[in-house]
């Protein structure tokens, strides 16, 4: 298959593309891990052509927006990808294998020995404070997400 010309090599949206097969493919990258380690794929239609994945994801919104999989342990594919603001990718983690409560952001302090609570708003955390008892972490995180993202999740 030869080149594509679709004049957007400089684009975002073509960023987002070239990125995105990295994670999956290039071992050598620090987030392969995290992606293609994970056996995070990218569908046939997208793997060797950006014009199909244009066609099915469209322009990037304005402002820090950026490729998202609903499905956070699902394949890049055009029914499982959005263009997120970062508030709406902080809401969309999966749980880290080290992750002890079963709740994200809810973490096990072994230096004070209680839980240690914080939320990701737009590039920054927010510390929510530590809690003896796991039930009250919960209740923490679940009333900070109120009130940062405006619901529950």
């Amino acid at each position: 298959m030869g080149r594509e010309i679709h004049g957007m090599h400089r684009s975002p949206e073509y960023r987002s593309w070239e990125s995105m097969k990295t994670r999956c493919y290039n071992v050598n990258t620090t987030q392969y891990c995290d992606w293609g380690g994970r056996g995070i794929e990218v569908c046939e239609r997208w793997l060797n052509s950006f014009k199909n994945f244009y066609q099915d994801m469209g322009d990037r919104p304005q402002g820090k927006y950026s490729l998202d999989r609903i499905n956070v342990n699902g394949n890049y594919e055009p029914t499982n990808c959005r263009w997120a603001s970062r508030t709406e990718q902080a809401r969309n983690q999966r749980l880290f294998s080290t992750n002890t409560s079963g709740t994200a952001g809810i973490y096990w302090c072994t230096l004070r020995k209680k839980w240690y609570v914080r939320l990701g708003v737009g590039e920054k955390y927010i510390d929510l404070g530590t809690y003896s008892n796991i039930d009250d972490a919960i209740k923490a995180r679940k009333a900070a997400e109120e009130k940062y993202w405006g619901a529950s999740v």
